[in-house]
């Protein structure tokens, strides 16, 4: 048995890459799987930047599941000696009974959260690059913010490799199987046995897990990079993280300040469900009719701005059906099949707590975080 790994991880994106720490952490013999380079932008969760916030406007039953994130935060910036996790706050703008200012309110009152609500007088002040309707509602949450996404896969994958996990990167798997208790994985350059498998996969998972056949859904999302005349005032000193939501639009828009790099642009996306494709399918650049609303919002609601738009690019999004993350055994195969996946685009900010959460599944069998609402059910 000593030839057998403990634990088979498929997928070193960042659930993966955070699930390979924890594991190994652990003392467990950790094998990791990635088809693609470390990290690559053919998946769900790269593009330089991604929310952090804990007034969650989705469902309140996540603030319990960020606030271990928060803390996996703090310690992952302690244990890499990187620094991940910028708060710049963000700054929520929407009709009052929409679903996010609305859903914002909800969870900052559940949980006794920080929320400011912000006048239209000053949120012309403190706000100033938007052109915000005066009947719409302005709330910021101060302790939000954003992550560096590659940064992050990248200080997972090397602790844990530091604490002894196998990362096999450009080697996909073809086939699996479990047999009187032991998992099987074919790739395309060799055979690997272990006592379980995780799947952290994104949207690639349907494709290894038949039973989840037609489950998920895989979306491809626009993104935009627009390069300001007046770089200074989007820094991340003098611009937080924001969101807006229109009557017009399902979902949201949102962007992120300018990062450090030597030709600065900052960061605009929209949140809703995008073209249907198989993941091989993805492009590299965002089409002009997939750019289209992010044209709308930068005509409606900031229309003063100058400069240019320096590039697009995409990524996907894996839906499940409710639009809440799938995290659970895979039935049938003694507890011995984990599955995570469904994150449907709004999972990065979760990272550190569902590595952790991926550990105790394989470790003890269950976890004391409330995920019940995650399961396959």
């Amino acid at each position: 048995m000593n030839h057998i790994y403990d634990v088979i991880v498929i997928g070193v994106g960042s659930m993966g890459s955070a699930s390979c720490y924890y594991l190994a952490k652990s003392g467990l013999k950790v094998l990791g799987l990635e088809q693609f380079t470390l990290p690559h932008e053919k998946g769900s969760h790269t593009g330089e930047s991604r929310f952090v916030r804990m007034a969650y406007f989705e469902d309140p039953d996540y603030v319990p599941l960020l606030k271990r994130a928060y803390q996996n935060w703090d310690h992952l910036e302690e244990v890499s000696g990187k620094k991940l996790f910028h708060k710049t706050g963000i700054v929520y703008f929407g009709e009052t009974d929409s679903a996010q200012t609305s859903g914002v309110r909800k969870s900052s009152q559940l949980y006794n959260l920080p929320i400011e609500i912000v006048s239209p007088k000053d949120s012309q002040v403190r706000f100033t690059p938007f052109t915000i309707p005066d009947h719409y509602e302005c709330l910021f949450e101060p302790d939000a913010g954003f992550v560096q996404p590659e940064l992050t896969i990248n200080c997972y994958v090397d602790l844990a490799t530091h604490h002894g996990a196998d990362i096999k990167e450009q080697e996909k798997l073809l086939s699996w199987n479990q047999k009187n208790g032991i998992v099987e994985c074919i790739t395309d350059k060799g055979t690997y046995q272990a006592k379980k498998i995780v799947f952290t996969s994104g949207a690639w998972t349907q494709q290894l897990i038949p039973q989840l056949t037609g489950t998920l859904q895989t979306t491809q999302q626009a993104l935009l990079w627009y390069k300001p005349k007046h770089a200074n005032q989007f820094k991340k000193d003098k611009f937080s993280c924001w969101s807006i939501t229109d009557p017009a639009y399902d979902g949201m828009f949102y962007g992120f300040p300018l990062l450090d790099s030597p030709d600065p642009s900052f960061k605009i996306a929209y949140h809703a469900h995008g073209l249907d494709i198989k993941p091989e399918q993805k492009a590299k650049q965002a089409s002009m009719e997939e750019i289209e609303p992010l044209h709308f919002f930068l005509k409606t609601y900031m229309p003063s701005l100058e400069g240019e738009i320096a590039y697009t690019k995409t990524c996907l999004y894996n839906y499940s059906p409710d639009e809440d993350f799938i995290i659970d055994f895979l039935p049938d195969h003694d507890q011995s099949v984990i599955v995570a996946c469904g994150f449907s685009g709004h999972g990065f900010k979760f990272v550190p707590m569902v590595g952790e959460l991926l550990k105790d599944l394989v470790v003890a069998g269950s976890s004391d975080l409330p995920v019940g609402f995650l399961g396959l059910r």
